[in-house]
């Protein structure tokens, strides 16, 4: 072997590597500043001072994220989205440990009413809706709220857009503040829910020094057919898995979070692998960004967090066909929508119900889980 590929052709190929990713890392970087240039600096619903750390914050996000691709489009719907606030009924609260309740909703007026019930109960006192162009009556149902802020956007939905959509609602609404971020069909549940708020678990988990908790989504099905009948959904859906996930310690993988839970009654009956793990609750500081559902920047900060609560998900209610059908045709959710797909080709006479279904009686049903842990008030 000459001199020329022992010595000088490795170290060529190095610094072509080197250039090769400065350039990929500096490339995102680049349409991260047009996109600002573009919107931020015309004009925008998020004050100008606060843009700016969003701009530089964003610009580091997207030089140590491998996931660029997912980054760059948050940025892009943050600085473009335009809302509209079509009510403001919400009283502020001087208690840091009292939650605010962020979700973005569309036709879904029937589970809206029992959504707010349930985290009302739990001591939420202010929410922020943002309505992507619901005509069920929602965005009514919403307004005559006494304690909800409404906004309205009527572009059309991409999950990526979503999470710029939540991005900018927390920066307007939920700075330094306890924020809880779910969707329509995901209510808060932990062991003692019954006798304990959501601002006691946050004060405590506050005075240990966790300024982020992690959960996972509970599954909710009926023991007969795919979709719940009758008038109360709750009542209808009320089996979960005990026994079909799977905990992995993920640090080695993804250095984001120690503990991720994959499995569920989707993945047993449809197939995959999904990550169920999720990040709801957090206390949003200017240096966070909600990334993704599942973990939020900075990731170091996602690291070691007790995992407290379940998202009880109610996702297989009698009038969702017609919309999983609609989100199938339009592709329009995570991965193309292909999760819709597959539920589309579904005979509804499936169940999800087998022999290590656990019927939810009340909080202390959720111990059976491998994932959840008591919280130790």
């Amino acid at each position: 072997m000459n001199y020329w590929e022992l010595r000088i052709k490795p170290r060529l190929a190095a610094v072509v590597n080197w250039i090769r990713y400065f350039a990929e890392k500096c490339r995102y970087m680049l349409f991260g500043c047009y996109w600002y240039a573009r919107y931020g600096l015309a004009q925008n619903q998020v004050p100008s001072s606060l843009l700016w750390h969003e701009f530089k914050k964003y610009m580091k996000c997207m030089w140590t994220y491998v996931r660029r691709d997912f980054v760059l489009p948050q940025w892009k719907a943050l600085l473009s989205s335009s809302f509209t606030l079509i009510s403001d009924n919400v009283v502020q609260s001087d208690n840091e440990c009292t939650p605010t309740v962020f979700v973005v909703v569309r036709n879904e007026r029937e589970r809206m009413q029992v959504f707010l019930d349930h985290y009302r109960k739990l001591g939420v006192r202010r929410f922020v809706v943002l309505d992507n162009g619901s005509d069920d009556g929602t965005l009514e149902l919403m307004s005559k709220q006494k304690d909800t802020k409404v906004y309205q956007i009527t572009e059309a939905f991409e999950t990526c857009k979503k999470e710029g959509w939540i991005e900018k609602l927390l920066v307007l609404e939920g700075l330094d503040r306890w924020c809880i971020v779910v969707d329509s069909d995901e209510l808060i549940d932990f062991v003692g829910s019954e006798i304990h708020t959501l601002q006691e678990m946050i004060h405590t988990a506050q005075s240990r020094g966790y300024k982020r908790l992690g959960g996972a989504m509970l599954d909710m099905y009926a023991k007969d057919g795919l979709f719940s009948q009758g008038e109360s959904f709750i009542e209808a859906l009320r089996f979960f898995d005990k026994d079909s996930y799977t905990v992995i310690n993920t640090d080695s993988v993804y250095p984001l979070h120690n503990i991720t839970v994959f499995g569920g009654p989707r993945d047993r009956l449809l197939g995959g692998k999904r990550s169920i793990s999720k990040q709801a609750v957090f206390f949003y500081d200017k240096d966070s960004i909600y990334i993704r559902c599942h973990f939020m920047y900075p990731f170091m900060c996602t690291k070691d967090v007790p995992r407290w609560y379940v998202l009880r998900h109610y996702k297989f209610l009698k009038y969702d066909k017609e919309e999983y059908l609609r989100r199938a045709r339009e592709k329009c959710f995570y991965n193309g929508s292909v999760e819709y797909q597959i539920v589309e080709s579904l005979d509804s006479a499936m169940s999800f119900y087998y022999e290590g279904s656990q019927e939810y009686i009340d909080s202390s049903s959720l111990r059976c889980l491998p994932f959840i842990e008591d919280i130790q008030w």
